[in-house]
């Protein structure tokens, strides 16, 4: 009963604001914050390498150098600029920048983090120069060397990988059976 009554407090003045004015319960006081993710673009500096020291169980240690760009400040602050300017001329909601973001301080760029989709080490290229596995996942070089998963996504977006790297595990499984 607890419950019901709680649901009740919410749900009532929810489905009043929705038929009202065509929108969800969200109480006047309350902030709405605007999160922007943005894709890395791919350095060649960001590497995972194997280090000489190997754990407890033997398997050597991983040595991660993650790298930004930093040209990535530039379309950020450009879409936060952008979406600003259109919801106050539509009269919506004021946007409020930040400061760093919208001086194009390359410090702001210390403030973000990722969406712990790692993908990439192993990219997929037309050529060795531009990445490590082939259309068909084979590693370049090697004669039975391929790579299934998100390593081989080229670059990193924002959407959970796991539906394309179950793809591209498919795809490689029906290759695999056609050689």
């Amino acid at each position: 009963p607890g419950h019901i009554f709680s649901l009740w407090k919410v749900a009532v003045p929810m489905a009043y604001r929705y038929l009202r004015s065509s929108r969800m319960f969200h109480p006047k006081d309350s902030r709405i914050f605007l999160r922007v993710t943005s894709e890395q673009i791919p350095l060649r500096d960001s590497q995972i390498s194997l280090n000489s020291t190997v754990d407890a169980l033997g398997v050597p240690t991983v040595n991660v150098h993650w790298a930004i760009d930093g040209r990535e400040l530039d379309s950020i602050a450009y879409f936060a600029e952008e979406v600003h300017a259109r919801l106050r001329a539509a009269g919506i909601a004021d946007l409020a920048i930040n400061p760093k973001l919208a001086a194009r301080d390359r410090t702001f760029l210390t403030e973000g983090d990722d969406t712990n989709h790692q993908m990439g080490g192993c990219r997929m290229a037309e050529t060795a120069s531009d990445g490590v596995v082939d259309i068909n996942c084979k590693v370049f070089g090697t004669d039975d060397i391929f790579v299934a998963g998100a390593a081989v996504i080229p670059s990193s977006g924002f959407p959970n990988c796991t539906l394309t790297s179950i793809a591209l595990g498919l795809r490689l499984s029906d290759h695999l059976r056609s050689i």
